[in-house]
């Protein structure tokens, strides 16, 4: 596993071992120390460390390498940069963590990007004239972000 910086790349040894929780408080902590642009991004590691690391602990608990996948992920898209991500070298693990995070029922995933707009990604072959990054403006006549807030019961806006 790795979690890497645009200056930095902390990889840990024994990702294997399913000590999730300790793994995320050695790179938290390396990450911490060395991210230059916390401040500039506002990034409170306290509130962080408060939010994931529990989440961390209960895949420990539950022997569920495939979600510790899924939480690195979103513990990585936090910084919204790129400069900071994760890597798991066992493809089926990334196979099913990718199913957990986006689904794929309808030959593709929807992403919603940082200026609200919806994207198609990881669009199957056979979807043409769909692509990855076609804008999704409606889905069966809905504004996706009315489907989402029904989907998640969360007030999106």
């Amino acid at each position: 596993m790795s979690v890497i910086s645009g200056i930095l790349q902390v990889t840990l040894k024994g990702y294997g071992s399913k000590d999730y929780a300790d793994n995320f408080d050695k790179a938290f902590a390396q990450i911490k120390e060395n991210y230059i642009l916390a401040e500039y991004k506002n990034i409170d590691f306290d509130e962080l460390y408060k939010e994931y690391y529990p989440m961390f602990e209960q895949a420990e608990r539950d022997k569920d390498p495939v979600q510790n996948s899924v939480i690195w992920a979103r513990f990585a898209s936090e910084f919204h940069d790129g400069h900071v991500g994760y890597a798991c070298e066992d493809e089926e693990i990334v196979k099913e963590a990718e199913h957990r995070m986006y689904g794929n029922d309808y030959g593709l995933s929807v992403m919603r990007l940082s200026d609200g707009r919806f994207v198609a990604v990881n669009v199957e072959e056979d979807l043409a004239p769909l692509s990855n990054g076609c804008e999704i403006l409606a889905w069966n006549g809905e504004n996706p972000e009315r489907i989402l807030e029904s989907a998640t019961g969360a007030d999106t806006g």
